[in-house]
């Protein structure tokens, strides 16, 4: 449609609602207090501008119940029905000038502020939590039996990302935003991705686990990744899943050659760490052949056909390929489809991630490449052998 890609993204982005997104927003704008259904599909109804079908309440009901980020409370008493009136609806029609209303709602907030718990909540003491299992039905039947009783409550990184514009805030002002319902983004996203790559010790964290808690988006996410890891902050490691570490945790994952000197273990490696190039280029053209036998498979499925190599080492393998143009290198990437669509995602192929799974990860032969590599592997072995 555009010369430009990047323009054509913002344009495609433009008339794009990520429904997903707006519902975990409604529900951290609620705060500690949480939002019931009624009033959920009132505020989601407001922002799609759509009437929400009883199909499309389903849809959004199966991610919600499903959202890691969502927590279920039962009320001791009904949440309060109530209504959302737009202030620039109520004009003079005779003059067009903004009106105030009629009435004036108190609601439905209390200012109850939780000790530790950033937020505000009436019924904190009073509210028991509803297993997540047991509402993963279909969503009539979780309405009939819970009712205006159901209360959904978002996670405090949730409730932090919709609200809050500093780290740390006080309980005050986070309970006024609240009220007046305020969205900004938190700013120092590179610090966020530190502390919670770092708090999680030496076992590190999966680029989804990470999407997960930042919300941020793939390419955003992996652009901070990238400059955390130039700047030797963290590491990746993981023998056969995809992780990063935060550095003073990656001696774990290494294998210690002299005091000061570590390597990541692998097949081609002595014991002092350089690299045993007959073997190396025996490992290059075993991986060639079976990448050029199975085109499109993933890094795990390769890596299962060999038993003496980690999928680390067997990316390694597939990313030196690449930089040979013997082979190109995607993800996959799961998008939101449209909101009427009776799939819930779409599948397609996007540029190499290399902080991505292993599953999703693929691998194809470039044209005439087997006999490419063969030529120059027979140039390398003469050179290895002089």
């Amino acid at each position: 449609m555009f010369a430009n890609p990047k323009i054509s993204a913002n344009v495609i982005n433009t008339f794009f609602l990520d429904h997903k997104a707006i519902i975990i927003d409604e529900i951290a704008l609620n705060g500690l207090e949480g939002i019931g259904f009624d009033y959920l599909w009132k505020c989601v109804n407001k922002r799609l501008s759509c009437e929400l079908t009883p199909k499309i309440k389903e849809k959004f009901w199966n991610f919600i119940v499903k959202s890691k980020s969502i927590s279920f409370y039962s009320l001791p008493n009904p949440l309060p029905l109530v209504e959302i009136y737009d202030r620039f609806n109520i004009v003079n029609e005779e003059f067009g000038q903004l009106m105030d209303p009629t009435e004036y709602l108190d609601g439905p907030y209390e200012y109850c502020p939780i000790k530790n718990e950033h937020g505000s909540c009436s019924t904190y003491e009073k509210r028991k939590p509803i297993p997540t299992d047991t509402l993963e039905k279909p969503y009539e039947d979780v309405y009939k039996t819970h009712g205006n009783y159901l209360v959904m409550v978002a996670s405090l990184e949730e409730r932090w990302k919709a609200l809050a514009s500093h780290l740390p805030i006080s309980t005050l002002n986070f309970c006024v935003d609240v009220t007046v319902g305020d969205e900004v983004k938190i700013e120092d996203e590179t610090s966020v991705i530190v502390d919670f790559v770092e708090g999680s010790g030496e076992t590190g964290r999966t680029f989804k686990e990470l999407q997960n808690s930042t919300g941020l988006d793939n390419d955003i996410l992996r652009e901070k990744l990238t400059e955390l890891e130039s700047a030797n902050i963290i590491i990746r490691v993981g023998y056969f899943d995809n992780r990063v570490v935060h550095k003073k945790f990656v001696k774990t994952w290494l294998f210690q050659t002299d005091p000061d000197k570590y390597i990541v273990p692998a097949p081609w490696l002595n014991l002092s760490g350089e690299i045993q190039h007959k073997i190396f280029l025996n490992w290059l053209s075993t991986v060639m052949n079976k990448i050029f036998e199975c085109p499109g498979s993933s890094i795990q499925f390769l890596c299962e056909l060999f038993e003496f190599i980690s999928m680390r080492n067997l990316t390694y393998l597939c990313t030196f390929l690449e930089k040979c143009g013997f082979v190109s290198i995607k993800c996959i990437r799961t998008s939101d489809v449209d909101l009427f669509s009776d799939d819930d995602s779409v599948q397609e192929l996007v540029d190499y991630n290399p902080y991505e799974s292993y599953e999703c990860t693929l691998v194809f032969p470039m044209r005439d490449s087997l006999t490419k590599f063969t030529f120059l592997k027979n140039k390398l072995s003469e050179t290895v052998d002089a």
